[in-house]
């Protein structure tokens, strides 16, 4: 074991601590504390990603077929991306969720 390096953390521990405060003063970080000895396996040291929400059956917010006068007003925008950001944010708006 590496005893070394535990005698020069408790000599940046003080260190860390004030620049921690100074980056995240919300934090709440008081003390850090360290300690000789094997690592736990990685597994045990992050825990896993949260499982997926459950996905919701709903129903569109839109009729999916997409009336005329929608269309005609689309086509009056000049602005390319405008124009397809909205079409696609129509056609999103009429398929189940």
């Amino acid at each position: 074991h590496d005893s070394q390096w535990l005698h020069e953390m408790t000599y940046w521990r003080q260190e860390l601590l004030d620049r921690l405060a100074r980056a995240w003063p919300e934090s709440g970080v008081e003390i850090i504390e360290a300690y000789v000895g094997p690592l736990p396996p990685m597994s045990e040291r992050r825990p896993g990603a949260p499982p997926p929400p459950p996905e919701i059956d709903r129903e569109p917010v839109l009729d999916p077929d997409v009336p005329d006068e929608t269309v005609a007003a689309l086509n009056e925008i000049r602005d390319e991306r405008l124009r397809e950001a909205l079409a696609k944010a129509r056609m999103m708006l009429g398929r189940p969720r």
